[in-house]
C-alpha cells in the first residue's frame, strides 16, 4: 500500500483517473532499468582475455567480422538504395529489367532512410504512383540494433581516416544486420569491407 502523501502527489501530477496507468508505467520503466543495470553488470568484461585471445584489438575485431561474412555461402537477398528506386521511378529500363528480376524471388526490400529521400525529391502529380510503389516494397525500419551498428561503422571508418554519410552508413547497417546484398549505383559511398553489392548493378 502507498502512502497517501505519495498518492495525493501522483494524483496532482497524472490526474486521479490515471493513477493506475501512471504507477503501471512507472513500475515497467523501474523494471527495464533494474534488468539493464543487472544485466550490464553481468556483461561487463565476461569474454575474457583468456576464452577470446584472438578478440584483443580493433583489428583482431575486424578480422574475426570479415571471417564471419565470407562463411556466409547462401544467397543474399537485395535492398535497393535509393538511386536504384529512383531511377526505376524515372523510369531506367535496366533497373526495371533486374527489379523484376529479383521480385520472383520475393518482394524487394529498402530501408525507411530511402523512403525518406525519395519522398523528399517527389513532385505533387507523381505522389500517387510513388506512394504505391514505396508501400508494396518490404520497409525495414531503423531499429536500435540497426542504430548501433551505423555509429560502429562511421566510428571504425574514422579511424581509418574515411568518412561516412550518416545516411549510407545507416542503409549499409540495415544490410548487414539482415544480410542482405545492397543494389546501388553508389557503390564508392559505401567503402566497407564486409558489405556485399548487388554484383548487376555494383
Amino acid at each position: 500500500m502507498l502512502p497517501d502523501d505519495l498518492l495525493d502527489a501522483i494524483d496532482r501530477v497524472a490526474g486521479a483517473r490515471r493513477r493506475s496507468a501512471f504507477l503501471a508505467e512507472a513500475a515497467r520503466e523501474k523494471l527495464a532499468q533494474m534488468r539493464f543495470e543487472r544485466a550490464a553488470g553481468r556483461a561487463f568484461g565476461s569474454w575474457t582475455d583468456a576464452d577470446h585471445p584472438d578478440l584483443m584489438t580493433d583489428a583482431d575485431m575486424d578480422r574475426y567480422r570479415r571471417r564471419l561474412r565470407a562463411t556466409t555461402t547462401r544467397r543474399l537477398r537485395a535492398l535497393l538504395d535509393t538511386d536504384v528506386i529512383i531511377w526505376y521511378l524515372r523510369g531506367r529500363e535496366s533497373v526495371h529489367a533486374w527489379v523484376q528480376e529479383i521480385s520472383r524471388d520475393g518482394v524487394p526490400r529498402c530501408s525507411a532512410l530511402s523512403v525518406t529521400e525519395v519522398v523528399s525529391g517527389m513532385r505533387p502529380k507523381e505522389e500517387s504512383a510513388t506512394r504505391e510503389f514505396l508501400q508494396a516494397l518490404r520497409v525495414i525500419d531503423v531499429d536500435r540494433g540497426i542504430t548501433w551498428h551505423a555509429g560502429e561503422l562511421i566510428r571504425s571508418r574514422g579511424r581509418e581516416g574515411v568518412t561516412l554519410d550518416f545516411v549510407d552508413a545507416t542503409i549499409a547497417a540495415t544490410c548487414l544486420r539482415h544480410h542482405l546484398a545492397l543494389a546501388t549505383y553508389n557503390v564508392k559511398h559505401y567503402p566497407i569491407p564486409e558489405l556485399h553489392f548487388a554484383r548487376s548493378l555494383s
